[in-house]
């Protein structure tokens, strides 16, 4: 008799024990099951019980789905889009025509009540790593652990397949572009005032400029064209224009960048001096000041072999001598 009651004692202890587990689970869980799903039929969709889905899980996140004790877990990856905290279907199939439907036969019948458990924590704990300039766009975990916007359309991230990133000033978001583990600096366009990627780009000062010269910013905060005559216009901070405005399109402090003119028969790996006269300024010129108080000073190193519309490395030096 003591065993037998010893026994329904632990069997006691153990029930209540698994219902506090299930309780753990269903509190844990993302949803629960409406409608009970059969053992190797095609999943068209999984109908979620109200209040739907607690949180919001992302395009290309994993969730589970489970009995409602945990086992007999089958692994499914959202791929149709990002659902919103309260949605009440998860479509997996439509008429096999859509790029997003996944082919699934679950191995095991699931009950109303069983679970969908999120297994990408990371991806769903967040709203966005970042968006475009306008906030109506976020960028989420891809498939293959990238980043790409969840307003990409069509299948697998859209096109492009992943998102470029970047700082926008004047929201503060962050977008980046070109890295991979070290700085890339990339090739810059055909166009005056193109860059690569990998370019130092700053956003103050006023003046009008013309994309593909380079300037110095004055003591006013104005923009000015550079050029060697004097040391007024080519000491202090030199940068080529990208656009008409400053503070709009940026100035280049340094990267790969595309200039009007690079003077004096280019080659590729030449030395880059700030060119020009007061009479046609803000160029770049693989030949050396000369005359008596022109300034010598380094911009950079050329990457073509034509005057105009040039390519140059464009790195201004902190150094540079007056012409005696």
């Amino acid at each position: 008799m003591s065993i037998e009651k010893d026994l329904r004692a632990i069997k006691i202890q153990v029930n209540r024990e698994g219902g506090k587990f299930n309780d753990f689970l269903l509190e844990n869980a993302f949803a629960t099951i409406s409608t009970a799903i059969e053992p190797g039929v095609r999943l068209s969709q999984i109908d979620l019980a109200a209040p739907g889905l607690k949180g919001k899980m992302l395009r290309y996140s994993k969730f589970a789905l489970t009995y409602p004790d945990g086992s007999n877990p089958t692994i499914i990856e959202l791929k149709i889009a990002n659902l919103d905290e309260g949605a009440t279907i998860i479509y997996i199939w439509s008429a096999g025509s859509q790029g997003w439907e996944q082919d699934i036969f679950p191995a095991f019948g699931y009950p109303v009540g069983s679970l969908i458990s999120a297994l990408d924590y990371e991806a769903n704990s967040i709203n966005a790593a970042a968006g475009n300039e306008d906030q109506t766009q976020e960028i989420q975990y891809n498939n293959a652990g990238k980043l790409a916007s969840s307003g990409l359309p069509a299948n697998e991230g859209g096109t492009p397949l992943f998102a470029s990133f970047y700082y926008d000033r004047q929201t503060g978001v962050v977008h980046a572009e070109g890295f991979a583990g070290k700085n890339i600096i990339g090739d810059s366009g055909t166009s005056n005032g193109d860059i690569g990627t990998g370019g130092d780009i700053i956003y103050t000062g006023s003046g009008t400029t013309v994309a593909g010269y380079i300037y110095y910013l004055n003591s006013s905060n104005t923009w000015i064209t550079a050029q060697p005559s004097t040391t007024s216009t080519a000491l202090g901070l030199l940068a080529v224009a990208l656009g008409s405005s400053p503070s709009t399109d940026g100035m280049l402090l340094r990267g790969t960048v595309t200039i009007s003119y690079l003077s004096g028969s280019p080659q590729i790996g030449n030395v880059a001096y700030l060119g020009g006269s007061a009479y046609f300024s803000g160029i770049a010129d693989v030949v050396a000041p000369s005359s008596s108080g022109n300034v010598v000073r380094v911009v950079g190193y050329s990457l073509t072999t034509s005057g105009t519309s040039s390519k140059i490395w464009f790195n201004p030096s902190d150094d540079w001598v007056v012409v005696a």
